[in-house]
């Protein structure tokens, strides 16, 4: 199951790929795919309206939390939920 592979991942590079399907996003970061819905845990900004390929991506494994660095000075927290 792909949101598994999310909250088990340590994730830490820049975003190759993003994109929305049916609902939820798709992330690459560093050639390995992800699937999830992304809700801000601060600002309410909208990951795929914010996040840009090239954007700084970190998340410990286990966790369900992860910091977006977009265009190298902005931070933004996110948390993944499941998408069905």
């Amino acid at each position: 199951m792909q949101y598994n592979k999310f909250h088990d991942a340590e994730i830490d590079g820049k975003l190759d790929t993003i994109y929305r399907n049916m609902g939820y996003v798709v992330i690459k970061v560093n050639g390995e795919e992800y699937h999830f819905i992304p809700v801000s845990l601060g600002r309410r900004n909208n990951f795929d309206e914010v996040a840009k390929i090239g954007d700084r991506i970190s998340k410990v494994a286990g966790s369900n939390n992860f910091n977006l660095v977009h265009e190298e000075d902005e931070a933004f927290l996110y948390t993944g939920k499941k998408y069905w």
